[in-house]
């Protein structure tokens, strides 16, 4: 304690020494005076110590932060000299930034202050992973348009296409994708500006581009200017949705599972069920012939196919369509998040054109969409499907030859206008004596004891032979008891891993819950028969009673395509009509075998 701090007391009545009392108060004076100064060495030995950390601190983020930079740039994927050098200054100048304020950090306490620099730092590292990944985004589209998308490429399956809402939007993004990539010969006044914008940037591309289109001002220079912010940019890439390039999807998957139940096994020719029964020879459209059946100018010679049979382009469409609409479920379920997916679905791969989808599409009603597109993609797989056939002109109408029936040769002009001779030989039908069957259902055997269980499931099977006859396919059509027991010898699957048992196993050692019948039931519908609508799915045939024979026979001919099998069915419909009304309906006490037929016939 110094002198001033405790000063002594000095009693003149009692005789004090005043020479030891001016001593003493020295000799505490000396010692407080070296106190003080002892503290402030203490002091200035602290700051020193601080200032010493404080350098080597920030000489640590100095070079923490450098090497950030460094391994950013060295990451960089190369977009634009102009684009790379603005991004790089801005990343540079966040990185510095927020280095001195982690420096700041360690002497701040003011709490404000402190979040300040805390958020400065935060949006130094979201930019440098944003601009990273907007750097390598952006320079993969631009590379892709520039060197691996030819002129013939563009718009078609397996190409690309610059992404847009309207002409106006695709000729912009073309421009700024053309202007980044070095290829701006065709613009003008360009100007690449980036900015940063919080955790991420701001690119703008603006200049002239040719007005584009069809009308006579379409070479007029026009402004363009399209700002990016690379969070945005980034998510759409992600999401596949509104990035500046995107492919073109095939549609190989759907062409083939439209054409499964049409051609063969082979897939090379189409099942007779599906072809007229009637055989023609007709001069052809695709050899030297016009669109109304007339030889083209300066040919003189005629080609005709002999004996060629044609396709029944209403019942190949209508089967195309129940394939069809499956599909269409599924691509309009998916874009509900990736509306450009489907956009480019429809303008792209089935060629609608590069504005149908926003102007056409989009604005219709869900269950409109549905069936638009349905019938689009019928029409596209069935000019997939036709578009190598022979063609001719019959009764004013386009007909399809089927490849493999027939023979094309040269001929004399033909005398009948274009509309070729008709052989009126029509087959017979292979399956007539099925039909019959149909009507009266299984009937056991003299001596054979079956419930009417066993009577009603041998009349669905022979329901489900005849249907398959009649597709041409083994297995389109299985009974409800056949799927249930396919389903149950099926692997059960656990995750993506085969487990060794079958689905009936694996509920009998409980790790199924459940029994075969009511997940059959849960998974295809409730139903007696199914229809095979591609590899494992299948589709309950309802609204069908199998126990009349009408609508057995309406079920037969529902799924008919060939004409004489139907014409035969068609006949047969009266019969089963009878059949139904007589077993429903017995003679009444003392009526005549006359009035009852009467009764009988007068009810149908």
């Amino acid at each position: 304690m110094g002198y001033y701090d405790n000063p002594p007391i000095i009693d003149f009545s009692k005789g004090y020494d005043y020479s030891q009392g001016i001593l003493n108060a020295s000799n505490a004076f000396v010692q407080g005076m070296n106190a003080r100064a002892d503290r402030k060495r203490q002091e200035e030995q602290q700051q020193e110590l601080t200032i010493k950390r404080l350098q080597e601190r920030k000489y640590e983020v100095d070079l923490a932060y450098n090497d950030k930079l460094s391994d950013w740039s060295g990451k960089q994927k190369n977009t634009n000299t102009e684009v790379d050098n603005q991004i790089y200054g801005i990343v540079q100048e966040a990185i510095t930034t927020a280095a001195d304020n982690r420096i700041r950090l360690l002497n701040e306490t003011n709490p404000a202050k402190r979040q300040e620099y805390l958020q400065s730092i935060r949006d130094a590292d979201a930019l440098m992973t944003n601009t990273g990944q907007f750097a390598k985004v952006l320079a993969g589209q631009v590379a892709t348009w520039r060197l691996n998308t030819p002129a013939i490429k563009v718009g078609e399956i397996g190409g690309n296409v610059i992404n847009g809402k309207d002409e106006t939007e695709i000729l912009d993004n073309t421009a700024v994708v053309e202007v980044l990539g070095g290829m701006s010969k065709d613009y003008t006044d360009t100007n690449i500006k980036v900015e940063r914008s919080g955790d991420s940037i701001l690119l703008n591309v603006s200049g002239k581009r040719m007005k584009g289109g069809s009308g006579p001002d379409n070479k007029l220079m026009v402004d363009f200017n399209k700002t990016i912010n690379s969070n945005t940019f980034n998510a759409a890439d992600e999401d596949a949705n509104n990035g500046f390039l995107l492919p073109v999807e095939s549609d190989d998957t759907f062409i083939k599972q439209a054409k499964e139940t049409i051609f063969d096994e082979k897939g090379k020719n189409i099942i007779p069920g599906f072809l007229a029964q009637t055989s023609f020879t007709v001069d052809l459209n695709s050899k030297n012939i016009d669109s109304q059946g007339r030889p083209t100018k300066g040919d003189k010679d005629i080609y005709q196919i002999t004996n060629g049979k044609m396709l029944e382009e209403t019942a190949i469409k209508a089967e195309i369509a129940k394939k069809a609409e499956i599909t269409a479920t599924g691509l309009i379920a998916a874009s509900g998040s990736k509306p450009a997916t489907l956009r480019t679905y429809i303008n792209y791969t089935l060629k609608k054109g590069p504005t149908f989808y926003d102007k056409e599409f989009s604005i219709l009603k869900p269950d409109a969409q549905k069936e638009a597109l349905t019938q689009m993609l019928t029409d596209h797989a069935w000019g997939k499907m036709t578009r190598e056939f022979e063609t001719s002109i019959v009764n004013n109408k386009k007909v399809y030859w089927a490849p493999g029936f027939g023979e094309s040769t040269k001929a004399k002009p033909s005398t009948t206008g274009g509309g070729g001779k008709q052989e009126e030989q029509q087959e017979p039908t292979y399956l007539a004596e099925y039909y019959d069957n149909l009507i009266s259902g299984y009937q056991p055997k003299q001596g054979e004891n079956i419930t009417s269980g066993q009577a009603a499931y041998r009349t669905r099977a022979g329901i489900v032979s005849t249907l398959n006859d009649l597709s041409g396919k083994t297995d389109r059509f299985v009974t409800r008891e056949d799927l249930e027991k396919q389903y149950a010898n099926s692997p059960y699957i656990s995750g993506k891993f085969d487990t060794g048992l079958t689905i009936a196993e694996a509920i009998a050692k409980g790790k199924m819950k459940g029994n075969v019948k009511d997940i059959v039931k849960k998974v295809y519908g409730d139903s007696y028969i199914y229809s095979k609508e591609g590899e494992g799915t299948y589709k309950a045939l309802k609204n069908y009673n199998l126990d009349n024979a009408a609508d057995r026979i309406k079920l037969a001919l529902n799924y008919t395509a060939n004409a004489g099998e139907r014409k035969a069915l068609q006949g047969k419909l009266k019969d089963a009509k009878l059949s139904d009304w007589v077993r429903k309906n017995k003679k009444k006490a003392g009526e005549s075998e006359e009035a009852y037929a009467k009764r009988a016939q007068k009810s149908i």
